[in-house]
């Protein structure tokens, strides 16, 4: 990447600070985005899959398999398997169970 820097001096007569051969590293901004994150303590592991319990609208348990991304502390990013809005049990998992209906 080149990038055009205005001409610059030194101080007192001093050669310019920046000067052909010289490197410096940078950072650059390219985008934000969105990650929907869950606490760990409710994600299952069942064998090598990972997955959680989805509640739908009207009030029964589904087992979601997902796939996670990067943690952040205590909570994981989800890169896919559920989307946003969709409620999950984080507390009493050992309790639930494919088709359990709850309020």
């Amino acid at each position: 990447m080149k990038i055009d820097l205005p001409e610059e001096e030194g101080r007192s007569g001093s050669p310019p600070l920046l000067r052909s051969g010289l490197y410096r590293k940078a950072r650059f901004s390219v985008g934000q985005r969105q990650a929907i994150q869950v606490p760990q303590r409710a994600i299952l592991l069942q064998g090598q899959l990972l997955g959680l319990f989805l509640v739908d609208s009207s009030g029964v348990v589904h087992l979601r398999l997902i796939k996670t991304g990067k943690p952040f502390g205590d909570r994981v990013e989800v890169l896919s398997g559920i989307s946003e809005g969709d409620r999950i049990i984080v507390e009493g998992m050992e309790k639930a169970k494919e088709g359990d209906r709850i309020q």
